[in-house]
């Protein structure tokens, strides 16, 4: 099997006057901070060729938006600018190195106050081993109560509603390698679990934050799926 090349894409409206961090896929809430927007990576691989559109020009001499790919907290080579009259720009000379449990966001910065415009970016990841795709997911809203759902692809706000946040699998594979982060650990003797569903039904990849940890993995449990079926991660736990 030869080696593919996956495209992850995003968009965001920009703010005139404020840096905001962006989930990679699918853009989601801007956030003022870079934690907030991060993403996991799940499997080795090369992050290049990062294109950006912006719906309207920054219209004017010395008025830009600079896009950056960052990588674990820290803007990386990746960065394309985009001033005056333009509205395209690319960056397709520098490439980064990923490994797995690293962790990546765009940020949009504004410089002398451009005309606010919706931000469009597309970069290819091409996996270390052939055939691999990593699913990027990040969530908003309130997720500290018990039995919500998380979308295991792109952005949305977890939700009671598992069949809301469901993605459909295209073609037959195997999910592995959950990797799970969040702002605020459960603290004390609480626990979050993190349970990947299929079909509504919990599979045996699972995470599992106790006291103050914000972070976990599962790289031993994996299933199978085939085209048509629906995935979700659903948050239970104890809160005291």
């Amino acid at each position: 099997m030869s080696t593919s090349t996956q495209l992850i894409s995003g968009a965001k409206t920009a703010s005139a006057s404020v840096t905001l961090y962006n989930n990679p896929y699918g853009g989601g809430d801007g956030q003022s901070t870079e934690a907030p927007a991060q993403t996991i990576i799940s499997t080795p691989g090369t992050i290049k060729n990062l294109k950006i559109k912006l719906s309207v020009a920054p219209n004017g001499v010395g008025k830009k938006y600079d896009i950056t790919l960052y990588k674990n907290g820290v803007a990386s080579a990746l960065t394309v600018s985009i001033e005056d009259a333009a509205t395209t720009g690319t960056d397709l000379s520098d490439q980064i190195a990923v490994v797995v449990g690293d962790t990546i966001s765009i940020e949009v910065k504004p410089t002398n106050t451009p005309t606010v415009a919706k931000v469009f970016w597309n970069f290819a990841f091409v996996p270390t081993t052939a055939g691999e795709t990593i699913l990027l997911s990040s969530s908003g809203g309130n997720a500290i109560t018990n039995n919500r759902f998380l979308p295991v692809l792109c952005y949305g706000d977890s939700g009671t509603s598992e069949v809301n946040l469901q993605v459909v699998i295209p073609t037959p594979g195997t999910i592995k390698n959950l990797y799970i982060k969040v702002n605020t650990a459960p603290g004390g003797t609480n626990t979050f679990i993190f349970t990947v569903n299929n079909n509504t039904t919990g599979q045996s990849t699972v995470v599992t934050l106790t006291g103050s940890a914000t972070t976990g993995n599962d790289i031993s449990n994996t299933f199978s799926v085939v085209a048509g079926d629906l995935l979700s991660i659903k948050r239970t736990g104890t809160f005291l």
